[in-house]
């Protein structure tokens, strides 16, 4: 994504933001970064579906 022109640079860096709540998680595992990766993903999941619909890439 963070080369593709059809995407914004702010929908690359929140999958950088992804990524990275994801490596703390399985650095502590703990269950607040359990429940942050989920939450985490599901945005990730919802805010790039609308912005392929808005943009229709």
């Amino acid at each position: 994504m963070w080369v593709d022109p059809n995407f914004s640079k702010l929908q690359a860096i929140t999958g950088f933001i992804v990524a990275a709540i994801f490596a703390i998680f399985l650095i502590t595992r703990t269950a607040l970064t359990e429940w942050a990766v989920f939450f985490a993903i599901i945005f990730w999941v919802i805010e790039n579906s609308i912005y392929i619909l808005y943009k229709k890439i």
